[in-house]
């Protein structure tokens, strides 16, 4: 048999809205976003023209919605024609994003075009050549496919056999169980090769025998479309073997830049460090465009600054300021501070309380020479097996002095930061108009399944009660130099909390980062 070449494409979702960008981006940055999903499909078509493949096969999810765009059918289209004229085939099937019922505008295809319908169908991968290879495929008919459609594929008698298929395989949780089935299902064809669409996360969930293989989507669309997106550059050579070759065809890479100040002592060592990052991003990108999130993280002196004063703010336009017009730009879409104060060690250790136990621990191990030892004999049941092949397995993966060193460390650290809430001011004055002899004050928990729900102060008492679930309540420390109460007035604030009826003109969000044990 002799070889041949395909691409694998899935999930173009040609003419994404890129919603909400629009609205913050510059103008060029919208304009690149808007045209990304094009410029991918331009970028597989020209794929397919410079390696001269034998046919291009789309699975499912050509377009964003069923209420497809005619820019959108148009531009795909003319890619197919240009693929026509060149002599590549082109093999397309619908998934949830565009059925079969879906709105589509009166336009031809190219001849050398496969568009699957409803039922399975079987077509030969190069018509001079039909027992080379065949291809099938199906479409949905509507969006919602709840049925394993594998059994309605049945493979001839060619040499090698391709199944297309928009499918969630394994039940993926993070995507609609559409056309569900497993890898054993697939397997159990005899196909040869199945290309399959809707994870939008490339993956091979096999390589051989049959080889089962998602390509991910051509562009990344959101922030949790990170890193390399494009197809898949297939070759089965004349045993039947076959060859992945991913090629990326995106033209804007989504990333999360990720800082920890604990070693940064100013903010020009803050600014630097986003610098450094950001340079970095680019350069990993080879010559695309970023769009970044920044996470700035962990304990250090850079903490009160960037929750106190616009710094965060600062920090995001400067970045956008030097980098947004650039050629190859970046540009940062926000700012997410999960960052906490430095610890105190020493006051932490005077305490009685599990934090102070476990830093001792900690640090007894760390100093006694043969503290690490102890504890890594006393791990060792835990890698012990009575079947031989299962005891060398576990022994090989039994935490060498440094892994526990790093074991404590990680394990002191999260033990500082139980809670981990936002903290954010707002000036009184700005932000609630009303009548005021004292500001008040009122402290909340990030926004939930159940909405905020607010630290309401009990006169009197010695604690503050925290509805953080409509069935829980947390204690909390009364600070030792109190709070403000709120100043009654004239009407009940409205809370998440139907509950709550604190009276006082309004409220004022602000928030608290607390600490078990310390004063606030």
């Amino acid at each position: 048999m002799p070889k041949f070449r395909f691409v694998h494409a899935a999930d173009l979702h040609l003419d994404s809205p890129f919603r909400g960008i629009h609205n913050e981006a510059p103008a060029h940055v919208a304009q690149t976003l808007s045209n990304a999903t094009f410029d991918a499909y331009r970028n597989i078509i020209d794929l397919c023209l410079q390696e001269e493949v034998d046919a291009l096969l789309v699975a499912g999810d050509t377009y964003d919605g069923a209420d497809r765009s005619l820019r959108a059918q148009l531009r795909f289209v003319d890619g197919l024609k240009q693929l026509d004229r060149a002599g590549t085939r082109s093999f397309i099937c619908h998934g949830n994003h565009d059925p079969l019922d879906g709105w589509e505008a009166r336009l031809d295809l190219s001849e050398s075009c496969v568009r699957f319908g409803p039922e399975v169908a079987a077509f030969p991968l190069i018509p001079d050549e039909p027992e080379r290879a065949t291809v099938y495929g199906v479409s949905y008919p509507t969006r919602e496919v709840r049925d394993n459609l594998t059994p309605l594929f049945t493979a001839a008698n060619a040499n090698f056999n391709i199944g297309l298929l928009h499918a969630n395989v394994g039940g993926n949780p993070d995507h609609d169980s559409y056309a569900p089935c497993s890898v054993s299902d697939l397997a159990d064809t005899g196909f040869d090769y199945w290309a399959l669409g809707h994870v939008h996360t490339r993956q091979t969930l096999r390589e051989r025998g049959p080889a089962i293989v998602y390509p991910g989507n051509p562009q990344g669309r959101h922030p949790n479309e990170q890193g390399a997106r494009g197809v898949y550059l297939v070759e089965v050579d004349d045993q039947g073997a076959v060859y992945l070759d991913f090629r990326p065809t995106d033209v804007v890479r989504w990333e999360t830049l990720s800082l920890d100040i604990d070693p940064l002592d100013s903010e020009q060592a803050l600014l630097d460090a986003v610098d450094d990052l950001a340079e970095e991003a680019l350069s990993v990108a080879q010559g695309r465009s970023v769009v970044a999130r920044m996470e700035l993280v962990g304990r250090g002196a850079l903490h009160r600054s960037l929750n106190s004063r616009d710094t965060a703010r600062v920090v995001r336009e400067r970045l956008n300021d030097q980098y947004t017009e650039r050629g190859t730009w970046l540009w940062c879409e926000g700012v997410r501070l999960a960052t906490a104060s430095p610890v105190d060690r020493a006051a932490a250790l005077r305490r009685e309380d599990f934090v102070s136990d476990l830093i001792r621990l900690s640090t007894d191990l760390k100093e006694d020479g043969q503290g690490l030892a102890a504890l890594r004999e006393s791990l060792q049941p835990l890698y012990s097996n009575s079947r031989r092949e299962l005891r060398n397995l576990l022994q090989d993966l039994a935490p060498s002095d440094a892994e526990i060193e790093e074991l404590l460390a990680n394990a002191e650290k999260n033990a500082w930061q139980p809670w981990r809430m936002r903290r954010k001011s707002y000036e009184a004055e700005r932000t609630v108009p009303g009548r005021f002899r004292s500001f008040p004050t009122a402290y909340f928990f990030p926004r939930g399944r159940q909405g905020h729900r607010f630290l309401r102060p009990q006169r009197g008492g010695e604690e503050y009660a925290a509805g953080v679930h409509p069935n829980r309540t947390v204690r909390l420390p009364r600070p030792a130099s109190g709070l403000p109460l709120p100043t009654p007035g004239r009407r009940q604030a409205r809370r998440a909390d139907p509950a709550s009826t604190e009276t006082m003109d309004a409220y004022i969000r602000f928030s608290v980062t607390w600490e078990p044990g310390a004063e606030w």
